[in-house]
């Protein structure tokens, strides 16, 4: 079942996000030597984040999940799942100081 809109949607993402990139680069171009060392480092970068984030939303899941009455628990992985999409948006979208 298609949706519709949703390739012209997917479409014009992808094309507003390589415009995206593509003025990103251009405006930076001067830069890009240093690129490789960013990239370098990211590997260890994500992995020292995922080491630190993935138990704090494990752990507060579990938390969240003791404090319901043990006929209303979700799944673990139910409460994991709404820790996890409640912690994205904080991160992406938190409200200037």
């Amino acid at each position: 079942m298609s949706l519709p809109g949703w390739n012209s949607g997917i479409r014009n993402g992808v094309l507003l996000g390589a415009l995206a990139l593509a003025a990103v680069v251009a405006l930076n171009y001067s830069e890009l030597p240093g690129l490789g060392a960013i990239l370098a480092d990211l590997p260890a970068a994500v992995a020292i984040s995922a080491a630190v984030h993935i138990p704090q939303i494990l752990l507060t899941a579990a938390a969240w999940r003791a404090l319901l009455p043990p006929d209303r628990r979700p799944a673990f992985g139910t409460m994991a799942m709404l820790r996890w999409f409640r912690d994205r948006p904080m991160r992406c979208c938190r409200p200037a100081p």
